[in-house]
């Protein structure tokens, strides 16, 4: 089973890669469905040891992603991936939980 139907934003993942000689830059990787919500508990980030953690995200379990990646979400608000779980749970809900500080916010998340 997925939570396919309880992904409700369009996200970019960006990537660093080597774009010639000594430089880098972030790359876009991709496109997915996902569901993003800040962290309100103060002892979550404690707890999981990513102080300074300020969004969750949840996403299809297939997709393509890794700590250190960007994601923009469709309002241009950008966060750094500082945590990927895979929860994979045989026929129940199979996902990726993200943990996301925010880098660069355009709107009041």
């Amino acid at each position: 089973m997925s939570i396919i139907h309880l992904l409700n934003k369009s996200i970019l993942i960006r990537r660093l890669k080597s774009i010639g000689g000594f430089q880098k830059g972030y790359t876009t990787t991709g496109t997915v469905d996902a569901h993003i919500q800040r962290i309100e508990e103060e002892d979550f980030q404690y707890l999981y040891g990513v102080y300074g953690a300020t969004h969750k995200c949840w996403i299809a379990l297939n997709t393509n992603i890794l700590r250190g990646d960007k994601v923009i979400d469709p309002d241009g608000n950008e966060y750094i991936v500082v945590a990927v779980d895979p929860k994979d749970y045989g026929t129940m809900v199979q996902h990726k939980e993200l943990i996301l500080k925010i880098e660069n916010a355009k709107t009041g998340t």
